[in-house]
């Protein structure tokens, strides 16, 4: 996802990175890699603030043109399946946008539950279609995709009918 935003923004000259100090090093360096650029990476409050002030004050002199904001799923996201199988969607400390795709899962599941961590209410419900007059176990791929308005696409691929179910959250 980082990819198509690098495409879309086009090079970048400048990347500030601030966190509490969660992001990794290895996706400091994919996103400096994406970007093509270098990045100053702040996890100090102080730091941030005297950085933000510079960015600020040239955004308005013009020698900053682009500012883009990555932002980090807090809690991670999960499909647990009614017979109890449970799939990471998203991992917590993820940089948003992200996309991630399931391996196969063989499942007689009739409904998948998108749940938060930490929280057993799901956000989300997908009804899939019965398999009642159909062999008892389906193959299904899950794929999540969360763009930077914090919109969260699930799509669920049954394998072997081919059909589609999907939900925006």
């Amino acid at each position: 996802m980082l990819n198509e935003i690098s495409r879309s923004i086009g090079r970048m000259d400048y990347l500030v990175i601030a966190s509490d100090g969660k992001i990794e090093k290895k996706s400091i360096s994919e996103i400096e890699t994406v970007f093509g650029t270098s990045s100053e990476y702040y996890r100090n409050l102080d730091e941030l603030l005297v950085s933000g002030a510079s960015v600020y004050s040239g955004v308005f002199k013009g020698t900053v043109r682009d500012v883009l904001l990555l932002q980090q799923v807090t809690n991670s996201l999960y499909c647990e399946t009614s017979d109890s199988k449970i799939v990471d969607l998203v991992e917590s400390k993820s940089i948003i946008p992200t996309k991630q795709k399931s391996s196969e899962i063989i499942t007689n599941a009739s409904r998948l539950f998108i749940k938060e961590d930490g929280y057993n209410t799901p956000i989300a419900i997908i009804q899939l279609n019965d398999l009642s007059t159909k062999q008892s176990e389906r193959r299904i791929v899950i794929e999540s995709d969360i763009d930077s308005n914090f919109k969260i696409k699930i799509i669920v691929t049954d394998i072997d009918s081919n059909e589609k179910y999907e939900t925006t959250i």
